[in-house]
């Protein structure tokens, strides 16, 4: 796991990589990954452009299917999103609340 990171929300293998999660109410949610479970490196823009994008819900906010990693972040100021990772560095967003 990174160091410095406050709160593990979960992992998934995706496209061979580690991935994991971690909440932050300063910048907004985080997720990592790791080819070798050594090296880490941030894979997301903090709260995917949104620092009310604080945390994830994984075990209900979060799966990963035919190879891509589905995020749905907890965002209590404009409401939630979900996020497809389709490869380092892309993130599609599926459901963006509207502003």
């Amino acid at each position: 796991m990174p160091a410095g990171l406050r709160h593990r929300a979960a992992e998934s293998p995706v496209q061979s990589n580690d991935v994991t999660g971690t909440d932050n109410d300063v910048t907004g949610i985080e997720v990592w990954r790791s080819l070798n479970g050594t090296t880490w490196s941030q894979v997301n823009p903090d709260g995917f452009g949104d620092s009310n994008n604080t945390s994830t819900l994984w075990s209900v906010g979060t799966v990963a299917f035919k190879n891509h990693l589905y995020i749905g972040t907890g965002n209590g100021a404009n409401g939630g999103e979900v996020w497809q990772f389709v490869g380092y560095p892309v993130y599609l967003p599926l459901v963006v609340r509207n502003r």
